[in-house]
């Protein structure tokens, strides 16, 4: 395997890999912030299409994540403290870039989303309480760990994770290989 050179042209362009994780202004949540679940959602306001998470700071978005899974999935048993726990780390995991967009804010966004597809349409109907759940939980994941780049800059730059899964849905399976590693650990 040849060895990586720091930068690549492509184009006209220079790209320039980014060795660390750069820390932007963007909120970040720390363990024990993601921990606190702090402020409460009504029922109402979940069922909403309305609801609008931005109005609670970012600690607080593991709370409504929390109240999601709890509130829709009655019929399944799982155990509180794990499920606070692999919230908290979801948490951690989206503020691990700094991305101003990719955070907790987004994947929680997200996950309501799909909350509200499945309480609010039959397009769901043919589905049981855990393929809904799974459902709900990859939504909540699926842009876990983005560093903020593209797929296409990913692979131009021949990137680790580009090679690892072969320039097809980079950051798709790099998501998805982190949720799974944290629903597992």
């Amino acid at each position: 395997m040849p060895s990586r050179k720091p930068s690549r042209k492509v184009g006209t362009r220079k790209l320039t890999l980014i060795r660390e994780p750069q820390k932007q202004a963007a909120v970040k949540i720390s363990r024990e912030l993601a921990m606190e679940f702090n402020k409460s959602v009504s029922i109402q306001e979940l069922n909403s299409v309305d609801f609008n998470l931005l109005d609670f700071p970012a600690e607080a978005t593991c709370n409504v994540a929390h109240q999601v899974l709890t509130t829709r999935f009655t019929q399944i048993e799982f155990e509180n403290a794990k499920l606070r726990k692999f919230i908290a780390k979801v948490g951690y995991k989206y503020q691990k870039y700094g991305n101003p967009f990719h955070n907790i804010h987004h994947g929680v966004t997200v996950m309501h989303g799909a909350y509200t597809l499945t309480r609010n349409t039959r397009f769901l109907s043919t589905f049981n309480e855990h393929h809904t759940f799974a459902f709900v939980v990859a939504a909540l994941c699926h842009d876990l760990n983005h560093p903020g780049r593209t797929n296409i800059y990913e692979e131009k730059i021949e990137s680790r994770l580009a090679n690892r899964y072969g320039d097809r849905s980079v950051l798709e399976s790099y998501s998805i290989a982190k949720a799974l590693k944290l629903l597992t650990d």
